[in-house]
């Protein structure tokens, strides 16, 4: 089994100061590589 970890915070959001983690913009392309990890060598 292999397994990927990760830090979240600042990692599938840009980090922005004062404000909630619902509200941050999303980091597209790590959350696009996340998913061909899944689809890939991690799925």
């Amino acid at each position: 089994m292999k397994n990927l970890i990760l830090d979240l915070d600042g990692t599938l959001t840009f980090d922005k100061e004062g404000k909630d983690y619902i509200d941050k913009k999303l980091n597209t392309k790590v959350i696009e590589k996340l998913k061909e990890y899944k689809k890939g060598l991690f799925g």
